[in-house]
């Protein structure tokens, strides 16, 4: 339903299954519109696809502009995602694809649509993963909640703030214990 009602919302580049954070959404609506991508269980167009871009090009130019601060108003999510994405574009982080996914988004001032209540469980961490290692993660094997059709819409395209600085709050955000990870899984695959 959600991949034809907004086919042509040039502003929306991703629907999603997954809430990391359910008990934040506004329970009075079936999804909501975030700034943040979550890629368990997610469905696009090709509009939005076409625009990804893997090698970040812009993005040296993009930071220069501050544009994650034009997304966050907190100094340490501007932070985070800074770091994150200068890992990236400079081949630190070599293994993800959905960093770009999320710049090539924010770039064009995109949203996701994620549903009020968690859809999709990634039951694959454990220590045989290549990212999702640690089984006692916050998004690790999230509880399932369901939805009942049929879908009740916010009225608005409108992201929701509240939500999104909770997710930056407890899921996305920089502190020395994740620095740290990083670093050692750097010198592991050196």
């Amino acid at each position: 339903q959600l991949l034809e009602r907004y086919r042509y919302e040039e502003n929306i580049n991703i629907i999603s299954g997954s809430n990391f954070l359910s008990r934040f959404s506004n329970k009075n609506y079936h999804y909501q519109f975030s700034a943040f991508h979550h890629f368990w269980g997610w469905a696009t167009w090709k509009r939005c696809w076409e625009k990804y871009d893997i090698e970040m090009k812009e993005w040296p130019t993009l930071r220069n502009k501050n544009v994650i601060s034009e997304i966050f108003n907190n100094k340490q999510s501007v932070k985070y995602w800074q770091t994150l994405f200068d890992e990236v574009y400079s081949g630190k982080i070599n293994t993800a694809w959905d960093y770009q996914w999320l710049y090539s988004s924010w770039k064009e001032n995109g949203l996701a649509i994620l549903p009020t209540n968690n859809l999709i469980s990634n039951i694959g961490f454990g220590e045989n993963a290549t990212h999702t290692t640690n089984k006692k993660h916050i998004r690790s094997n999230v509880p399932l909640e369901g939805v009942k059709f049929p879908l009740i819409h916010p009225p608005a395209i409108k992201r929701d703030l509240e939500y999104d600085q909770a997710l930056a709050r407890r899921i996305f955000k920089f502190n020395v214990k994740t620095k740290l990870i990083r670093k050692v899984k750097q010198l592991f695959r050196l």
